[in-house]
C-alpha cells in the first residue's frame, strides 16, 4: 500500500478523533483505525504528549487499511513505547487525529485541546528513548520526592529566602550529592528533554486527571517529577551551577503545575502570566506561543473576543499583535510594554554563541544570542512584544506573582486614543529628559563573578562623574548600585531599604574597593589611559568609602554576601545598558537605546519607557528604570492633560 490517507471530514462541534492502535511488538510495524467520536460520549481514551522532534516525516502507519499516514521519527518511537502488546489501545494524538493541512480543522480542534486531555485517563508523556545516564538522574529524581514528602509530613522544610541559597553543608544533610558531582550532570540532562521545554506541555499536563511520563524503560507518575521540581525551586536550586552545567531547568516542571495536587486551584490563570511564565518555552509553530495557552487564560473563559480564538489564518505578526491590544485594553494598563525585547531587526533567533574579549580588565567572557538574517517579511509595530524570541532581560513589572511598588505615572489612568490602524498604538504621556550619554559596557551574560566585578568597575569610572546635577554627591555612589539592580530585589522586592541587600551591597564595596574610590580619575579612565602612576597621583579619595571602610573596621559582626548583590546586577542588567539623561539622571534601559532617545512616562505605565523619534511618529524601544522618577515624581504636579504619542 502507498496511497496516503485522506481524512473525513469531521462534523464539528465537540466531534474529534481517536486513534485504535493495534497491538504488536516494536519490531512490528504499526496498524491502526481512526474512529469519529463526540467528546461528551467519547469511550475512555489516554491522551499522548510529546515532541514533534525533527520536521521530516520518514515513518509511516497503516490507517484501516485505508491508506498511509506520514509521521516523525519521534512519534514512531512514542508509538511503539507506548503500545500494548495484546491489547488495542484507543489514544488521541494532535499529529493523527486533526487533519494538519486543514486551517480551519485545526483552528476547531485546537480549541478542544484543554477538554481532550482533562477527559483523558491518563496522559501519556513521552520524554524519549534511554540514555546511559537514567539509572542515575532517575533515583535522583526519586530521593528528592521521598524528601519532599518526608518534610511535608513532619513540617521541617525550610523554603529559603531569594538571598539564601543551598550551600555544601546543606547538601550533605540533605543526603545529595556535592554540587561538583557528576550525578547533577544526569539530572541537567533528564530535565533538558525537549520535552520540557514545549509550550503545549503546560495545558497537557495542568489539566490531567492523571499523567504518567515514559523515558526508556522508566515510567514516571508525573506527580513525582513535579514534587522533586518544586523541592528544587523552593530551594532556589534554579540560580546555582552544578556539575559542568546549570540547575535552572529542573525547576521548570514547577512552573507547570499539577492539577492533581491542587485541584482547588483555579484552573484558569490571567494571559499576561501564563505568556510571561512560558516565554522561555518552544514551538514549532511560534502563533503557538499565544494558542497554547488560551484555553487556560482566565479572559478567554467563555469570551466570544475573536482575539481570544486560535486562528491559524492569521499571521505571526497579526497574532501578538491583536493579543497586545487586547491586553491592553482589558487590563487599562500598559503592563504589557514590559514584555517587548530587544531584537536587531526583524530577524530570528537562532542560538547561543560565547565569545571572549580582551581588554585592560581581563579577559571577559560573554554569552549572547545569535540571529539569523533579516526576513523583509516580517514587520512588527515596535510595541508589540516579539514571545518567538527569548526575552533574556528580567522584567521591571511582575504584577502577577509579587505585584510591583513602581507607579511611574502615578494614579494618572490609561488614556488610549482609538486608531483604525491597528498597528498604531496611540496613547497620553510626557517626555520627561533625553538620554544623553550610553555606557558601552556590555553585562549581556557575563559568565562569572569576576567579569561582573570588571563590569561595574568600569561603568563607575565611565559614567559615575556625569550624573552630577540631579543626585547629592553623597548618594551617588548608592544610587549608581540602586540603578544597576533597577531597584530591586529578585521577588520585585523594593531594594533601597532592605537591609540584606544593603548588607551585600556593602560587602561588595569592602571586597571591590578600588572601583568606587577614584573620583578624580573617571574621565581618564574612560579615554583608556594605562599610566597607572597617573591615576593614582590624580585621584582624590571618595570620602564615603573612607567611612564604609570605617564601618567595617569597627563593626567586626556586619554580615552580608557580595555575590548576592552581583546576582542581583546579573540578572537585571543582563540586556540592559547603563545611560545617563541630559538632567544628569542616572537609567538601566533596554539594549539597543541610543543617545538622544527620549524618555517618557506614559499614562497608565508602571515604568518610564525610552521612545525613538521619527518624522511621522516614535518607535517603541522599552521599558527603563530611572532613579528618581519611579513613584509618579514626574508627574505629580503635571498642569495639562500631556502629550499624544503615536507609537507604531
Amino acid at each position: 500500500m502507498t496511497e496516503l490517507y485522506e481524512y473525513a471530514p469531521l462534523p464539528g462541534g465537540n466531534h474529534i478523533r481517536l486513534l485504535y492502535l493495534e497491538p504488536g511488538t516494536k519490531h512490528e510495524s504499526g496498524q491502526c483505525q481512526l474512529q469519529i467520536v463526540n467528546l461528551d460520549d467519547a469511550p475512555p481514551f489516554e491522551a499522548l504528549s510529546y515532541c514533534w522532534g525533527s520536521p521530516e516525516f520518514d515513518y509511516t502507519i497503516s490507517v484501516s487499511g485505508e491508506g498511509l499516514l506520514k509521521i516523525t521519527s519521534n512519534l514512531a518511537l512514542a508509538l511503539v513505547r507506548v503500545r500494548h502488546g495484546t491489547e488495542v489501545k484507543v489514544l488521541w494524538i494532535d499529529a493523527i487525529c486533526i487533519d494538519q493541512n486543514n486551517i480551519e480543522e485545526r483552528t476547531e480542534q485546537v480549541q478542544l485541546m484543554s477538554a481532550i486531555y482533562g477527559r483523558a485517563s491518563p496522559v501519556l508523556i513521552y520524554l524519549g528513548p534511554a540514555t546511559n545516564d537514567l539509572p542515575v538522574a532517575v533515583p535522583l529524581i526519586m530521593k528528592v520526592f521521598n524528601l519532599a514528602l518526608q518534610e511535608k509530613m513532619t513540617g521541617d522544610g525550610e523554603q529559603l529566602t531569594q538571598s539564601r541559597y543551598p550551600s555544601a553543608k546543606d547538601n550533605e544533610a540533605w543526603g545529595l550529592p556535592p554540587l561538583d558531582s557528576p550525578e547533577w550532570d544526569s539530572l541537567i540532562r533528564f530535565f533538558g528533554r525537549e520535552w520540557f521545554g514545549r509550550v503545549w506541555i503546560v495545558q497537557e499536563v495542568r489539566v490531567a486527571s492523571n499523567a504518567v511520563a515514559f523515558i526508556g524503560d522508566y515510567e514516571i507518575s508525573w506527580m513525582i517529577i513535579y514534587i522533586a521540581s518544586s523541592w528544587f525551586a523552593t530551594k532556589n536550586y534554579k540560580h546555582l551551577p552544578a556539575g559542568n552545567g546549570h540547575l535552572g531547568m529542573v525547576t521548570w516542571p514547577n512552573r507547570i503545575g499539577c492539577h492533581k495536587l491542587d485541584r482547588n486551584a483555579s484552573f484558569h490563570v490571567p494571559l499576561t502570566n501564563l505568556i510571561r511564565q512560558m516565554r522561555p518555552s518552544k514551538a514549532t509553530d511560534p502563533r503557538d506561543k499565544i494558542f497554547a495557552l488560551l484555553g487556560m487564560a482566565l479572559e478567554a473563559e467563555g469570551s466570544e473576543d475573536p482575539r481570544l480564538k486560535p486562528d491559524y489564518s492569521k499571521s505571526l505578526e497579526e497574532t501578538y499583535r491583536d493579543v497586545s491590544r487586547f491586553l491592553i485594553e482589558h487590563e487599562r494598563s500598559l503592563q504589557i510594554l514590559s514584555a517587548v525585547c530587544w531584537v536587531p531587526d526583524p530577524r530570528s533567533p537562532l542560538t547561543w554563541k560565547h565569545t571572549s574579549n580582551e581588554s585592560e580588565f581581563g579577559t571577559e567572557t560573554l554569552s549572547s544570542i545569535e540571529w539569523g538574517p533579516p526576513d523583509e517579511k516580517v514587520v512588527f509595530p515596535s510595541w508589540v512584544p516579539r514571545w518567538d524570541c527569548p526575552n533574556i532581560a528580567l522584567p521591571l513589572v511582575d504584577r502577577q506573582d509579587h505585584g510591583t511598588f513602581f507607579r511611574a505615572s502615578g494614579d494618572i489612568s490609561l488614556c488610549l486614543i482609538p486608531s483604525a490602524d491597528e498597528n498604531a498604538l496611540i496613547v497620553k504621556g510626557l517626555e520627561i529628559d533625553v538620554v544623553t550619554c550610553v555606557s558601552d559596557v556590555a553585562f549581556s551574560r557575563l559568565i562569572g563573578y569576576e567579569p561582573h566585578q570588571t563590569a561595574i568597575d568600569r561603568a563607575w569610572q565611565e559614567m559615575g562623574s556625569k550624573a552630577t546635577t540631579i543626585y547629592p554627591e553623597d548618594n551617588r555612589l548608592d544610587i549608581f548600585h540602586l540603578t544597576l539592580t533597577a531597584g530591586l530585589m529578585l521577588n520585585q522586592k523594593e531594594a533601597e531599604n532592605d537591609a540584606t541587600y544593603q548588607g551585600s551591597v556593602r560587602a561588595f564595596r569592602k571586597k571591590m574597593p578600588r572601583y568606587c574610590q577614584a573620583k578624580g580619575g573617571f574621565e581618564v579612565m574612560a579615554s583608556g589611559s594605562k599610566d597607572e602612576n597617573f591615576l593614582i597621583s590624580n585621584v582624590s579619595v571618595d570620602p564615603e568609602v573612607v567611612e564604609i571602610a570605617e564601618d567595617i573596621e569597627v563593626l567586626t559582626d556586619m554580615t552580608g554576601d557580595p555575590d548576592a548583590y552581583l546576582r542581583l546586577v546579573e540578572d537585571y542588567c543582563s540586556e540592559r545598558q547603563f545611560f545617563i539623561t541630559g538632567n544628569g539622571r542616572m537609567g538601566l534601559g533596554p539594549k539597543g537605546l541610543l543617545p538622544e532617545d527620549h524618555v517618557c512616562i506614559l499614562f497608565g505605565g508602571d515604568t518610564p519607557y525610552v521612545l525613538r523619534k521619527t518624522e511621522s511618529c516614535w518607535k517603541f524601544v522599552g521599558e527603563c528604570y530611572v532613579h528618581g522618577v519611579m513613584k509618579g515624581e514626574a508627574v505629580k504636579d503635571l498642569k495639562g492633560d500631556g502629550i499624544v504619542f503615536e507609537i507604531r
